[in-house]
């Protein structure tokens, strides 16, 4: 006879694959709708509204009895449909740009978006969502005790998902790349396919079940309580993830270390429901559990943010306005602080989930219908809740005070489960009820802790926030420190400011170019590019993720804000990559100024080869990319950029000025060897005089610290940077083995020179 423990491995090893496509699809998804909210959350809902569709079929298949061939099925449609939908994705660009560039509007692009999110993702979720409930009517029937098959299959799966959380946020992507963490997720399908093939062979009986009433049995109430979870437990991973940036910063490892501790959490507390309902809990016993479990589960949240409070105010080091991720022990740091704020909510919401089994079902014959239901309905009320937190609890209330208001909610649900319970007491579901309502007035009264978080590092160095902005995108913040630039803050990392670097990386291009008339923005900041362009009369397109950003310009400069509506300026708020998609180009100059640091989630998608070929096909004439390369930099990741710049322009350059702290990498079809005479007439033309104290001509001109010849022979010396395998995003490893982050241009640059094979041929 096939043992339970054989089936919960199994279904562990597929919760890793899913995981492991998940990461990868929602990477590539996003290189092609963009990583604005609205295409994020597009990507989402079609890939949760999957697994809901799927549970909803398989808990109806699972009436008609449950065998491991028919898991195995599962598993093998899950590998072929998860081929095909990679295979998709990888053309995806090509097609979305056809279609996107004749759609009316946005409106018309959401529906293009979600149209193609669906077609690629529906068919490979919707296998996976059928995998619970078939597997939960096997169990069950051998365990003979309701709930438990839930509880053990549903610990298990999650428990597997964050191994593939793990192994694609710290090792797969960052040694294979995602194809080949894609045929890694494939393997594991078909592994578990012929796994449960052998094991079918073991089975004593084949399992049916004749229709009977308790199959058919509609619990509406308790139906909806779990689609109010969902919808509590995926707003408040929304919101952990916006709060948590203050403390673990912007990495992959971050939010990598962020899901972990969020699916551990959940897939411990199932198991501890297993081992609490294989000792035997009665039925009847079911919603009162349910009911302290939903309201613990909003007291858990309240003390996870006097959690997150004490632990922020205890991290005062200025590393965390840019990046805490300094050494490969810092890693351990995320997951403590993650731990602190997110395992108890979520240890609770994993017990209390599997009782699903109890308050849906009969017996052990309808089980698998019970899982199935409650994951749609959980799953689909996960997707209105994500959608929720990011559209309308964020910009109303804050993030703060979301939490409260989703504290409170679940305590209600904790109410309304006890008003069912049959050995309920009025005083109890009152006490409770009034519970939810000072938990709500708690969190409400005792502010923002991400606010004051900010405030109280900020006040180490005698600095002030002058404004504080939450909103979908991201919470925008303006920092005045004393003899230092303004600085703009997107969730409290320090992204951009009033100094020379963003006013360089256009004048430097314009006095390369100076009969330039289009120029792009990508990535706006503090706006320094956007009104160098500006003031010279030229057509200007900006566009960044976050609209809070053209907001605080006036801010930056109030002198110039009105540059914001003048007629030669456009702005767009969008991804970058999306907007060159989906854009017909044209440009002279286009500037990009990706989000630091570096290895920051997702900003790779700006340096790669793709990126590169992307933006030339957008450029007119003549026409110069200019991408800033910030500081700290590891040698590689400033080789495989400029590998990049090699492979893609007939001509290359690297502009530096010692007092900032990066590279200007650029990039034409048209040489860009600076005329020092021209430079020195245009350079005053162009106000560069007041505009970069400290500047002159000649700095302009010598500021290329190579020719190049030098620039093409040491690049070649680096593997390109890919979409596939985006090397930048995971520095652990080369720090595990002793590399470093250059903090300075002259011995980042210095160190590229010494590789030169042209010089080390002369020594010879």
């Amino acid at each position: 006879m096939v043992s339970t423990r054989s089936i919960a491995a199994l279904f562990a090893l597929s919760g890793a694959a899913s995981l492991l496509y998940q990461v990868v699809w929602m990477r590539m998804l996003v290189r092609v709708f963009g990583s604005t909210t609205p295409a994020v959350s597009v990507v989402v809902a079609a890939f949760m509204g999957g697994l809901a569709l799927g549970s909803h079929w398989g808990a109806r298949r699972s009436r008609l009895g449950a065998r491991l061939k028919d898991y195995a099925s599962l598993e093998l449609l899950a590998a072929i449909s998860g081929v095909l939908a990679t295979a998709l994705m990888i053309f995806l660009p090509e097609l979305y740009a056809h279609i996107a560039g004749h759609a009316a509007g946005p409106a018309q692009r959401v529906a293009v978006r979600l149209t193609l999110a669906a077609l690629v993702l529906l068919p490979p979720t919707t296998v996976m969502g059928a995998t619970l409930p078939i597997l939960t009517r096997f169990v069950s029937e051998r365990e003979k005790k309701i709930g438990l098959g839930l509880a053990v299959l549903y610990g298990f799966n999650t428990l597997g998902a964050v191994v593939g959380t793990l192994f694609s946020g710290f090792i797969a992507l960052a040694l294979f790349g995602e194809r080949s963490t894609v045929g890694m997720a494939v393997a594991t399908n078909l592994a578990c396919a012929l796994v449960a093939i052998r094991l079918a062979g073991k089975e004593t009986k084949v399992l049916t079940l004749k229709e009977d009433a308790a199959a058919k049995r509609e619990d509406g109430y308790f139906l909806a309580l779990f689609a109010l979870s969902g919808f509590c437990a995926l707003a408040l991973e929304v919101l952990w993830s916006r709060l948590m940036i203050l403390l673990v910063g912007s990495s992959v490892y971050a939010f990598s270390a962020l899901l972990a501790v969020d699916l551990f959490g959940v897939g411990l507390g199932s198991l501890v429901c297993a081992a609490l309902l294989r000792r035997g809990v009665p039925r009847s016993s079911a919603p009162l559990l349910f009911g302290l479990l939903q309201a613990g589960i909003g007291a858990a949240v309240m003390l996870g943010l006097a959690g997150y409070r004490v632990s922020g105010l205890s991290a005062v080091s200025l590393n965390y306005l840019y990046s805490p991720l300094n050494r490969p022990a810092d890693v351990l740091s995320f997951f403590r602080d993650c731990i602190i704020v997110v395992f108890p909510p979520t240890f609770l919401m994993g017990l209390s989930f599997p009782l699903a089994g109890l308050l849906l079902s009969t017996n052990d014959h309808d089980e698998g219908v019970a899982a199935g239901r409650a994951f749609a309905a959980n799953t689909m009320g996960g997707v209105l809740g994500s959608l929720a937190a990011g559209f309308l609890l964020v910009p109303a209330l804050g993030t703060a005070h979301s939490c409260a208001l989703l504290a409170a909610i679940s305590m209600l649900i904790g109410v309304a489960a006890l008003r069912r319970a049959p050995q309920r007491r009025s005083m109890a579901w009152k006490a409770l009820a009034t519970l939810g309502a000072v938990t709500l007035v708690a969190g409400w009264m005792s502010g923002d802790p991400a606010r004051d978080i900010l405030t109280h590092r900020l006040a180490s160095i005698g600095g002030e926030l002058v404004f504080h902005r939450e909103q979908t995108a991201a919470t925008v913040s303006g920092v005045s420190i004393p003899r230092l630039p303004q600085t703009l803050l997107l969730n409290g990392i320090a992204v951009s400011g009033t100094g020379g670097p963003g006013k360089a990386m256009a004048y430097v291009p314009l006095l390369l170019r100076p009969h330039a008339k289009r120029v792009l923005v990508i990535c706006f900041g503090a706006g320094n590019a956007f009104r160098a362009a500006m003031r010279e009369g030229l057509q200007v397109d900006a566009v960044d993720l976050v609209p809070g950003v053209f907001e605080a310009f006036p801010w930056f400069f109030p002198d110039d804000a009105a540059l914001l509506t003048a007629p030669n300026a456009r702005t767009f708020v969008d991804d970058g990559r999306h907007f060159l998609l989906t854009s017909p180009g044209g440009y002279d100059v286009i500037v990009v100024d990706g989000s630091p640091p570096i290895y920051a989630a997702a900003t790779v998608n700006l340096y790669t080869r793709e990126f590169m070929a992307l933006a030339r096909s957008r450029l007119g004439p003549g026409g110069v990319l200019a991408l800033w390369a910030p500081l700290p930099c590891r040698l590689d990741d400033f080789g495989a950029l400029s590998r990049n710049f090699a492979d893609a322009f007939a001509h290359v350059a690297a502009w530096r000025h010692p007092g900032f702290a990066g590279v200007l990498l650029m990039g034409s079809e048209s040489p860009l060897t600076p005329d020092a005479r021209r430079i020195a007439s245009d350079f005053k033309r162009l106000g560069s005089t007041a505009e970069l104290p400290g500047m002159n001509p000649g700095l302009v001109a010598e500021g290329t610290p190579f020719d190049e010849a030098a620039l093409r022979r040491i690049s070649a010396l680096f593997a390109p940077l890919t979409d596939d395998e985006p090397r930048t995003e995971y520095p652990l490893f080369p720090m595990l083995s002793g590399d470093r982050f250059f903090m300075r241009n002259e011995p980042l640059l210095g160190a590229f020179l010494s590789l030169d094979p042209g010089l080390a041929a002369a020594r010879r």
